[in-house]
Formats: C-alpha cells, sequence, structure tokens
C-alpha cells in the first residue's frame, strides 16, 4: 500500500474493524493522512526542483500561474523562474520584486526609483551589466516589470552597463635637439 492510498480501517485486524467507533475514527482519520503523504510528495518535489524534467517545470509554472515563465527558456532558468515565484508574488508591487526579477533573467542588476536619480515621478529605471539584456530576452523580462511593478510606476529606461577588463598600453617618447649656431 502506498502512503497516498493510505486507507486506516484496513490495516486493523478483524476485532477492531467491526468496533464502530474504531470504524468510524480511521474514517475521519484516513483523508487527513492521504492529504499530509501529498503535501510530503509535494514537498520533495520542491526540495529537488532543479532536477525535473522540463514537462514538470512547465506544469507548476502552468499550476501557479506564472504569467511571465518562458517555456522556450532552459531547465535551470525555468526552474529559477519558479522558485523565485512565490517570493514576486508575494512581494509584487515592490522594488524587491523586481530586482528578483532582474536576477533570475539577467543575473545581476538592479533599480532606481525616481526620487534616486531626481527622475520624474513613479518613474524607474533598470541597470544590469548581463548582455543579454538586449537579446530577445528583453521582451519576456518586460512582461515580468508589468507583472511586478506596482500600478503607478513606469519603466523609463534599461541601462546596460558594459564593463571590460583590458590591459591599456601606452607609452611617451621625448625628443631633443640640439641646434648650434656657429
Amino acid at each position: 500500500m502506498k502512503i497516498q492510498d493510505i486507507d486506516l480501517l484496513k490495516l486493523q485486524t478483524n476485532y477492531l474493524k467491526n468496533d464502530n467507533f474504531i470504524a468510524g475514527m480511521c474514517e475521519g482519520i484516513t483523508p487527513y493522512l492521504r492529504e499530509a503523504a501529498n503535501k510530503i510528495k509535494d514537498r520533495a518535489l520542491w526540495a529537488n526542483i532543479e532536477n525535473q524534467p522540463e514537462s514538470v517545470l512547465d506544469q507548476m509554472a502552468k499550476d501557479m500561474s506564472v504569467k511571465w515563465y518562458d517555456f522556450n527558456a532552459s531547465s535551470e532558468i525555468k526552474a529559477q523562474t519558479i522558485q523565485s515565484a512565490i517570493t514576486i508574488h508575494r512581494f509584487k508591487g515592490t522594488k524587491y520584486a523586481l530586482e528578483k526579477a532582474i536576477e533570475d533573467y539577467f543575473g545581476e542588476g538592479y533599480v532606481k526609483e525616481w526620487f534616486e536619480y531626481n527622475g520624474e515621478p513613479y518613474m524607474f529605471k533598470v541597470y544590469t551589466s548581463s548582455p543579454e539584456a538586449t537579446t530577445n530576452k528583453v521582451k519576456q523580462f518586460m512582461k515580468i516589470i508589468e507583472y511586478c511593478k506596482n500600478a503607478r510606476s513606469h519603466l523609463e529606461e534599461i541601462i546596460v552597463q558594459t564593463v571590460i577588463n583590458q590591459n591599456i598600453y601606452c607609452g611617451t617618447v621625448m625628443q631633443t635637439r640640439i641646434t648650434c649656431d656657429i
């Protein structure tokens, strides 16, 4: 017998099965045990989400109504999106939710609200150093922003900051000339 299909009455002896009190108690407790077993099964799914097949991840996203979920993304991004979806749902409308979404899609970045850069009221800017911010991920990211931001705020711009580490060589030449007037 699987724990999800447990039936306490079947586990009793013939003598106890005929006792009305025991039979009623078993019928009352069995649904709660089955529910607990299913919750344990679900928790195991969450604890091991990065190893789930894409079909399971896609179904989880549908079940959780993750509106910004990208069905064409890699398994790693899908799992990360689902893991952060609860946090984003919980903090929807805050700067934190936007920054969490940026972290999921671009790896790093942050949000500056209008009062932090002397902009127009209720505007914000997104800063990231990911080159993927200029590819097709931007369309998907815009869906996330629309879901995460509060209703009165508007995205002013996405700023991609590029850091290039390279050696810079410079040289100098000194030229002297001596002239003699004879």
